[in-house]
């Protein structure tokens, strides 16, 4: 089987760039003969290594589409796999003389989604693909029901290669620290935390937030920092190389308060390192938790949750290092690439080999709800 895996883009260290790069190598190690094509540059170094001769990158100033189809004619692709769903992936889609081609939404598919994707673009194009992946088990009615989408679903958690080596957390006494990592963006909900401080504090006690990584939303998350009142609480510590090279032992809790979301990354490394979360439902969180043990879940934007949230993670906080070992255990079974590449490798083989009808398989905590569309 060849699978060409299209990258709109590979210059950052983001959840989506993550999950295709861990595929990527998780399909050549299975026996499968995938590369990935790069629709604009630069790429990231760390990419790069880990990808070597898989890697193409459209030269700049080259139509990406141009770029990818001259490459399929000369590498003749069985499939196509958009990593995300983007641009150029849609573009390829109005085309009749290109190979089967399938998508990976990373949100949950819903109105909340503001990216200029979501649209009329998504709409025309979407009914073209023969299957999409999706992180969140919401995702496959989102997209059927927003944009008309009938094809091939399958829900499947990212790849989590993640470093056995690193100690689990293990605080038994609170700091009154709290922590959250990944791209400072609109949809992440940070505003939202930093103005929902105040309300915590009052119900909780004196705590303090410290928000590690970059993106469009510092600058505006620095003024609100001020405007609320809370310099020297909230710190924007700006981007970081590894998340595991983060010392999360000193804090009690890693927050991931999103408005749409997959499948973050951030919940998968605070899960692999044992830190308690406070994740919204929203997202592809609570397919692989089911035990309010290991994480607890809100609404997004829902300040009385998050305070009820961690009322009851600080009024159990003695026990929460017992079930550290637990929570890694849930990234290790669901999120490791045994887990997930050959569940992929089966999608592209019914793709690739269809049946009448076609099944939409719903896999969420390893189970699969087969349906006909």
């Amino acid at each position: 089987m060849r699978v060409l895996l299209l990258a709109e883009w590979l210059h950052q260290l983001g959840g989506c760039e993550t999950f295709l790069v861990e595929l990527c190598r998780g399909l050549v190690a299975e026996g499968v003969d995938a590369s990935v094509f790069v629709a604009a540059p630069p790429v990231h170094e760390r990419w790069r290594q880990a990808l070597g001769e898989r890697l193409v990158v459209a030269e700049e100033g080259v139509d990406p589409l141009e770029a990818l189809r001259a490459l399929s004619s000369r590498h003749r692709p069985e499939l196509i796999h958009a990593i995300p769903l983007e641009r150029t992936a849609f573009r390829l889609a109005a085309l009749s003389d290109r190979p089967l081609l399938i998508g990976t939404e990373p949100s949950d598919g819903s109105e909340r989604c503001h990216w200029a994707t979501y649209g009329p673009a998504m709409a025309e194009a979407l009914p073209r693909f023969a299957a999409v992946h999706a992180f969140s088990s919401r995702a496959p009615d989102n997209l059927a029901r927003c944009f008309g989408f009938r094809g091939v679903s399958t829900v499947l958690p990212p790849l989590a290669a993640f470093p056995e080596e690193r100690p689990l957390w293990c605080r038994r006494r609170p700091t009154g620290r709290l922590v959250g990592w990944g791209r400072l963006s609109v949809e992440k909900g940070w505003s939202f935390v930093v103005e929902s401080l105040a309300v915590l504090r009052r119900r909780l006690g004196p705590l303090e937030l410290d928000l590690w990584g970059g993106g469009p939303l510092e600058p505006v998350l620095a003024e609100l920092v001020a405007s609320c009142g809370e310099r020297g609480r909230v710190r924007l510590l700006g981007p970081y190389p590894d998340p595991f090279a983060l010392d999360l032992d000193g804090y009690d809790a890693a927050l991931v308060p999103s408005f749409f979301e997959g499948l973050p990354y951030a919940f998968l490394e605070a899960m692999w390192r044992g830190l308690p979360a406070v994740v919204t439902r929203i997202s592809g969180a609570p397919d692989l938790v089911s035990d309010p043990d290991l994480c607890r879940f809100i609404d997004p934007g829902d300040q009385e949750q998050l305070a009820s949230a961690l009322e009851e993670l600080y009024g159990d906080f003695e026990t929460q290092a017992d079930h550290a070992a637990a929570r890694r255990a849930v990234v290790r079974e669901a999120c490791s690439p045994p887990a997930v590449v050959p569940a992929m490798v089966d999608l592209y083989r019914r793709v690739l080999q269809p049946q009448s009808p076609p099944p939409v398989s719903l896999r969420a905590g390893g189970c699969d709800i087969d349906r006909a569309p």
